[in-house]
C-alpha cells in the first residue's frame, strides 16, 4: 500500500493508496487519497483515482452528524447539531466542483444504543456522484469553517 504523511507547523497531511479497501470487481488500479490540514483554515480532501473500466456509478460518501444543507452552487452548509451530554458538532462548509459532481443528502436515524450515546439520535450521509463518469479522475473537496 503506498502511503506518505508529512506535518509541520503550518500542515499536516496523509497519502494512501485505498484501492485495495475494494472488491477486485470494482476495477480500481489505484485510488489515492491525499487529506491536508491547512492548520486553522481549511481541510482538503484530494481523491485522484485510475480504474480499468467504468463498471457503475463513482460516488463519494460523506457520514457527519451535522445538519447538511446543499445549497445548489457547489456548498454543502454542514450546521452545528445536538450530540449527547449537552455537546454538540461543530460547523463548517464543503465545497466541491458541482459541475463535476451531484450532491444529494440522505438522513439516517441511528437504532445502535452505542452509537446513538456518541453521536445522538441520526446521522447524516452526503453522496456525491459523478456526473459523467471517466475511468481516471481527481476530486478535490475543501472543508473550511
Amino acid at each position: 500500500m503506498q502511503r506518505s504523511h508529512t506535518s509541520d507547523d503550518a500542515h499536516a497531511q496523509i497519502s494512501l493508496d485505498i484501492a485495495g479497501a475494494y472488491p477486485e470487481e470494482a476495477g480500481i488500479k489505484t485510488w489515492v487519497r491525499t487529506v491536508t490540514l491547512y492548520r486553522g483554515k481549511a481541510i482538503v480532501v484530494t481523491d485522484s483515482y485510475d480504474l480499468k473500466a467504468i463498471t457503475g456509478e463513482i460516488t463519494l460518501n460523506l457520514v457527519t452528524p451535522c445538519k447538511a444543507v446543499l445549497d445548489g452552487t457547489g456548498q454543502i452548509a454542514l450546521n452545528q447539531a445536538e450530540l449527547t451530554d449537552g455537546r454538540s458538532s461543530g460547523s463548517a462548509r464543503i465545497a466541491y466542483d458541482s459541475d463535476r459532481l451531484a450532491a444529494s443528502v440522505e438522513e439516517t436515524t441511528i437504532q445502535d444504543n452505542n452509537l446513538k450515546r456518541v453521536w445522538g439520535k441520526r446521522l447524516t450521509r452526503i453522496v456525491l456522484k459523478a456526473k459523467n463518469p471517466l475511468p481516471k479522475d481527481t476530486w478535490i473537496l475543501r472543508i473550511i469553517r
